[in-house]
């Protein structure tokens, strides 16, 4: 395993010289690591399981990592949910006898199955909220500010539609408008740009489905107006 400082240089160097990062890839599987063991500390297993879903091999890694730090449950209800044991998502065969002894036809030992919120609720709520991490109420809430989710949220992913010109309209003449947006990521858990742009005035929420919009002449000349213009206050939404 490459060390933090050396990974660190070399990620300083392959951009510095604009080099492939594909062309190394034990430095990748290092930095994929560095990120895993990241995750499993600071962030809550839902939303981990969330971000990784898309890549089986280290969600894989990251259930061992729960299973051998006595979070039995978690893990092999991940395991369950994503068929991981399937030879396909586990090609190194690298589960552990003791996690193989919970499956098949006539499993030895038992397991509470637990369901992740993100995926077995429909529900518009700040995922903390949602996933028990915080209690409810710690983060504003539609209904503390008199909105409503049906009458208050819009999706925009079209700029020929009305709904687009009204949300351009809208946020170009508030005063103060609220910001944040969630990211997309490649293969390497690399963030590569930006998949929604949510945008909050004094009583409306925009959701802007950034990947649709992405080459729309229209959607870029409206976030250059936006931030460009010194007299609308924006405020970012950042994670201590």
């Amino acid at each position: 395993m490459i060390q933090a400082a050396h990974l660190k240089q070399a990620n300083k160097l392959i951009k510095s010289f604009d080099l492939d990062p594909n062309a190394f890839p034990n430095l990748i599987w290092s930095a994929l690591m560095k990120r895993i063991r990241h995750f499993y500390v600071a962030e809550p297993w839902m939303k981990v399981e969330d971000v990784l879903s898309h890549r089986k091999d280290l969600l894989l890694i990251y259930a061992n990592m729960l299973f051998t730090h006595d979070k039995k449950n978690i893990a092999l209800s991940i395991i369950k949910r994503h068929n991981l044991l399937e030879k396909e998502h586990n090609q190194d065969n690298n589960i552990p006898l003791e996690m193989k002894a919970y499956f098949g036809e006539t499993p030895s030992n038992t397991y509470e199955y637990l369901d992740n919120l993100l995926f077995s609720q429909d529900e518009f709520a700040p995922s903390e909220e949602l996933i028990g991490y915080g209690p409810k109420g710690t983060y504003w809430s539609f209904e503390d500010l008199n909105l409503s989710f049906k009458k208050n949220v819009f999706w925009v992913d079209d700029c020929n539609s009305n709904r687009f010109k009204n949300a351009r309209e809208k946020i170009l003449k508030a005063d103060i408008v609220g910001m944040d947006a969630e990211y997309k990521f490649d293969d390497n858990l690399n963030v590569t740009g930006i998949s929604i742009f949510q945008f909050a005035t004094r009583n409306s929420v925009y959701i802007f489905d950034a990947q649709k919009l992405a080459e729309e002449t229209e959607y870029h000349e409206f976030l250059r107006a936006l931030f460009l213009d010194g007299k609308i206050v924006k405020v970012k939404i950042e994670k201590n």
